[in-house]
C-alpha cells in the first residue's frame, strides 16, 4: 500500500529580469560564389590566371561555369582577375546521345514550311534547313520576276523581247537579230544597212575639176565631212575629212603635197590637166 506524503517542488517563483544584449559579432567571410560567363575555358587541372574572366575579388573554393562548354572551375589561389587561379574541375554536360529516330512526314504536300527571303543571291546547298533553302529560292525568283517585267535600257538590266520580224513598230523593245526585215524602225541593223545604201548612191560623182595649171588649188570646205578619192594625171589619193580638219593618204604621187585644215594644193613639174575628185561616203 503506496501513500502520498509530500512533493519536491516548492510554489513557482516570481519571473526573473531579461538580461542585457551583447555586442554584434564581427563579419565573418563570405562563402563560396558562383560565377557565369565565358572568360574562364580550357581543361588544365593546373592553375591558370585569367584575367578576362571579370573577376576582382575571387575566393578560394569559388566556382565558375562556362555558359559556352559548360565546364566548371575552381579558385585555388585567391584575388583579382590578374592574380586569382582557377583549375577545371569537370563539366556538367553528359556524353552525347544516340541519334533518335528520323522523323516521318504524313502528308508533305500539306506542309506549310515558314522562312525569311535571303539577304543575297546565291545558290542552294546540300544539308541546308528548309527554312534557308526557301528563302534563297524566294530571293531568286524575285530578281528573275523583276527582271522578266523590266524593260531593259542602256543603263537598266531588263527583259528583252527576240523577233526577226518585219512587223516590229516599236523601237528599243526587241533584240533584233541579222536578219530583221524592218529598216523604219530606227537603229535596227535593217535601218543602219539603208543609210549606208543611201550614201553610197553618190559614188563616181565628179564634184570638182581643175583645167591647164602647173598648181592646183582644192577647197574641202564646201564638202560634208566623209571620205574622197582625188584623182589627177600625176596623183591619186583617199582625203579623209572630219571635224574640220583632212588627213591624206597618198596612192601615187609626182610633186609636191601641202595639206591644211581646209585645203589641198598640188604642185607638179609638168601641167596638170584635169583633177576630179570622187566622193565615196559623206555624213
Amino acid at each position: 500500500m503506496k501513500v502520498l506524503i509530500g512533493n519536491f517542488k516548492g510554489p513557482q517563483g516570481e519571473q526573473g529580469i531579461e538580461g542585457q544584449k551583447g555586442d554584434t559579432g564581427a563579419i565573418g567571410p563570405r562563402g563560396s560564389r558562383w560565377t557565369s560567363g565565358t572568360g574562364i575555358t580550357g581543361t588544365s587541372t593546373v592553375g591558370i590566371v585569367f584575367i578576362t574572366s571579370g573577376i576582382t575579388d575571387a575566393h578560394i573554393q569559388d566556382y565558375y561555369i562556362n555558359t559556352n562548354t559548360g565546364n566548371l572551375y575552381e579558385c585555388i589561389v585567391p584575388g583579382t582577375a590578374d592574380i586569382a587561379e582557377w583549375v577545371y574541375i569537370g563539366n556538367f554536360k553528359g556524353p552525347t546521345g544516340a541519334t533518335g529516330p528520323a522523323g516521318s512526314i504524313s502528308d508533305i504536300n500539306k506542309q506549310k514550311p515558314t522562312y525569311e527571303e535571303a539577304s543575297k543571291l546565291e545558290n542552294i546547298k546540300s544539308g541546308e534547313t528548309v527554312a534557308i533553302a526557301f528563302g534563297k529560292l524566294r530571293k531568286a525568283l524575285a530578281i528573275f520576276i523583276t527582271h522578266y517585267m523590266q524593260k531593259a535600257t542602256t543603263s537598266i538590266l531588263g527583259h528583252v523581247k527576240l523577233s526577226n520580224s518585219a512587223a516590229i513598230t516599236k523601237a528599243g523593245e526587241y533584240a533584233l537579230d541579222a536578219i530583221e526585215k524592218n529598216a523604219s524602225v530606227e537603229g535596227t541593223l535593217a535601218n543602219l544597212i539603208s543609210q549606208q545604201n543611201s550614201d553610197l548612191l553618190n559614188k563616181i560623182e565628179v564634184v570638182y575639176s581643175g583645167l591647164d595649171s602647173a598648181e592646183s588649188e582644192i577647197n574641202f570646205s564646201p564638202f560634208p565631212f566623209g571620205m574622197y578619192i582625188v584623182i589627177s594625171y600625176r596623183f591619186t589619193a583617199i582625203i579623209w575629212r572630219w571635224s574640220n580638219s583632212l588627213r591624206c593618204k597618198i596612192i601615187e604621187k609626182e610633186g609636191s603635197i601641202e595639206l591644211t585644215t581646209n585645203k589641198l594644193v598640188l604642185e607638179f613639174n609638168q601641167t596638170v590637166t584635169y583633177i576630179c575628185i570622187i566622193q565615196c561616203w559623206h555624213r
